[in-house]
C-alpha cells in the first residue's frame, strides 16, 4: 500500500521524499541536486514542498488502510 501511495504523488513531490528518505540527503543537498537537473530552488521551498508532499504521502496511505480495513 505505501508503494501504491508513493506512486500516487507527482514525480516531483515522489522525488523529492526519495532524496530526502530513501538517499538521507540534507535539505541544502536535496536543493544542489534539483538545480543540477535546472529546478531551482532554496532550503525554505524544498522543506516546504517535502512537507506538503509528506502530508500527501500519510493522506493517501491511511486512506487505502482505512479503505482495506473496511473491505475486509
Amino acid at each position: 500500500m505505501l508503494k501504491q501511495s508513493l506512486e500516487n504523488l507527482s514525480e516531483k513531490d515522489r522525488h523529492i521524499l526519495e532524496l530526502r528518505f530513501f538517499q538521507n540527503l540534507s535539505w541544502k543537498e536535496i536543493v544542489d541536486t534539483l538545480a543540477s537537473t535546472g529546478e531551482i530552488l532554496t532550503e525554505a521551498n524544498a522543506r516546504q514542498r517535502g512537507s506538503r508532499a509528506l502530508k500527501k504521502l500519510k493522506k493517501d496511505f491511511f486512506s487505502s488502510v482505512k479503505s482495506n480495513k473496511l473491505s475486509a
